[in-house]
């Protein structure tokens, strides 16, 4: 946007454009910042002339962003956040009080384990609170936490970049899992059965995949990958109905292995524990409401752990 159409912009309106896209819904957006729906409608109207664009379409629940709403949620996201920095004006966040919703990327197969007692913690605490949940495996967390779009992100597979902080949290094995009645593979896996199986993986970018594939190498093996899939969640049940194997973190495959009838095996190589970190961006640090929804991740994990300790010791 060049320096005169910066100008006629509105902060007001900047404001209302970024509350729509969190939301996906007019209506929403003007509870959210304590406006009338038609004031909203107002407001979109005018930025719709500004940007000449229609910025957001209808949809089937709300509405949807435009590829220029999309490429304009980021520099509006760090305009007000210098804003707000800038004059002292960002809220002290008020968790029991407080609708703000959350963008959170998490890996699809904490599903099950980590995201129910986050959601607990939150219901707690905050009651007013709203989680929109993405799934790592779709998602360049990375820049879409840099650009605004995401708050918090939890993954084992996190570059260190310098507009990031990053917190380890905990460290995750692999097995390797087959179904019951594999003509194959039993209750252990030999190097050979691991190298002649047909494998299903999760497609990765390639720096992540270079990894697994370059550790791998170093012990002769080079799978024979004949299957990829776009989300975690898809490979447990693809094993299932196959005889195909899959490379998965144990706790995950652990927690679906009775339901889906799978035995989940020690692979026959010590493979390196994956570590999972937390990331938020820098200028999230002097978000409050951010900085509050660390702590609950913090808090969830150390549950997690705890009580995943007192069930082995069983």
């Amino acid at each position: 946007m060049d320096e005169f159409s910066l100008r006629k912009v509105d902060l007001n309106l900047l404001h209302v454009f970024e509350a729509i896209y969190m939301t996906g819904n007019i209506t929403r957006a003007g509870e959210q910042l304590n406006m009338a729906q038609p004031t909203v409608s107002n407001a979109l109207t005018r930025l719709r002339k500004q940007f000449d664009d229609p910025l957001f379409r209808r949809a089937e629940k709300g509405v949807i962003p435009t590829p220029t709403a999309e490429a304009l949620i980021g520099p509006v996201r760090k305009a007000l956040s210098i804003l707000r920095s800038s004059f002292d004006i960002n809220p002290v966040f008020d968790a029991a009080s407080s609708s703000r919703i959350f963008n959170l990327a998490i890996p699809g197969f904490a599903n099950g384990f980590i995201v129910p007692y986050l959601l607990n913690n939150i219901a707690e605490q905050a009651p007013g609170v709203k989680v929109r949940l993405f799934d790592t495996d779709n998602i360049n967390s990375e820049d879409a936490l840099i650009s605004g779009e995401l708050d918090l992100v939890m993954n084992a597979y996190l570059r260190f970049r310098d507009e990031l902080v990053l917190v380890p949290l905990h460290k995750v094995p692999t097995a390797l899992v087959v179904r019951k009645g594999h003509p194959d593979i039993q209750d252990t896996v030999s190097m050979d059965q691991f190298a002649n199986a047909r494998h299903v993986t999760l497609r990765q970018n390639l720096e992540i995949r270079q990894q697994i594939d370059s550790f791998l190498r170093q012990l002769g093996i080079t799978r024979n990958i004949v299957c990829e899939v776009s989300a975690s969640l898809q490979l447990p049940q693809i094993v299932a109905q196959t005889d195909l194997v899959a490379l998965m973190p144990k706790l995950f495959a652990e927690g679906v292995a009775s339901r889906l009838h799978l035995n989940v095996l020690d692979p026959p190589f010590e493979l390196p524990k994956a570590q999972v970190m937390m990331a938020t961006s820098k200028e999230a640090e002097q978000d409050s409401g951010i900085q509050w929804m660390k702590v609950q991740m913090l808090d969830v994990v150390s549950k997690w752990a705890r009580e995943r300790q007192l069930t082995d010791a069983r």
